[in-house]
């Protein structure tokens, strides 16, 4: 008789999780559509392409002025990329940790900046555009700024973390050898990287909304559900370009374009799904249908 009443139990409850799912699902389907997700990711990603260099550029003179040149960690960060886009940025950021001659007028060091900042520029358009706020061009372009430098500091930091953990990492391997090692070495480096990434984007919503939404829904779930579709797509998208080829036998050079601006599609359509599902749940906490 417990047993049964037991079992009985177990089904509704499944029941009952199935359906909150389905609805979820449901909700979350119609708030993208409605706020024209998918077209938004597509805007961001071109702005977020022609930013990328120049972020990488200030990341890496900061990172010059502090005397740091490992970056180690930021290589679990940008894992879920194509190789190509991976060797770029991290030859980019190398490139310019490692120069220590010469000097950088504040002219082209703010021209950089400016560049750098256009791509989160855009994504603060992107989310009041799904959220329908607005704010000033100036207010936004200021804070986008701000995320700049602060970006480029964290990277200095990223720099001195990565020391660290090459450093446990050669402790690890003294102390002990066969694939158990291995395989610390990169869960340690896969919880550093999904950590970073989920600062980056915890940071991002809290800057790039405005207040009068960002009031209005949780924060958590739309987060980590960002980190999962970053790493889920990112890593499918990794293994499609390695069995079927990006295209460079025949484009030569321009083939890491296309690659490039479909990963930074994949991470523009992420971050916005993961917003609309966080105001999916601020109107269900507050009793409104999505």
């Amino acid at each position: 008789m417990n047993r049964s009443m037991g079992d009985a139990a177990a089904t509704n409850l499944d029941g009952t999780l199935g359906r909150s799912l389905r609805t979820t699902l449901s909700q979350l389907w119609k708030q993208l559509s409605r706020t024209r997700a998918l077209g938004l990711g597509a805007e961001m990603a071109f702005w977020l392409f022609l930013s990328l260099l120049p972020l990488a550029a200030v990341a890496g003179y900061v990172a010059a002025r502090l005397a740091l040149h490992d970056w180690s960690l930021v290589a679990p960060l940008l894992a879920a990329m194509p190789a190509d886009t991976r060797h770029v940025l991290q030859a980019e950021l190398g490139r310019v940790a490692a120069w220590n001659g010469g000097k950088v007028t504040p002219l082209a060091g703010a021209f950089f900046l400016w560049l750098a900042s256009t791509g989160v520029h855009s994504i603060f358009d992107g989310f009041e555009a799904q959220t329908g706020t607005s704010r000033s061009w100036h207010v936004k372009r200021l804070l986008a700024l701000g995320c700049c430098v602060a970006f480029s500091c964290a990277c200095g930091a990223v720099a001195f973390l990565g020391s660290t953990l090459a450093w446990g990492a050669g402790h690890l391997h003294e102390s002990g050898s066969g694939p158990g090692v291995a395989l610390a070495r990169g869960a340690l480096e896969g919880l550093a990287g999904m950590t970073l990434l989920y600062l980056l984007i915890a940071g991002l919503y809290r800057v790039g909304i405005p207040d009068a939404a960002r009031e209005r829904m949780p924060h958590v779930p739309g987060t980590l559900l960002v980190v999962a579709l970053h790493a889920a797509l990112g890593y499918g998208y990794r293994a499609y370009v390695a069995t079927l080829g990006d295209g460079g036998t025949y484009l030569a050079g321009l083939a890491i374009v296309g690659v490039t601006m479909t990963a930074l599609y994949l991470f523009s359509t992420a971050v916005l799904v993961g917003l609309a599902l966080n105001q999916v749940l601020g109107l269900r906490r507050a009793g409104l249908a999505a």
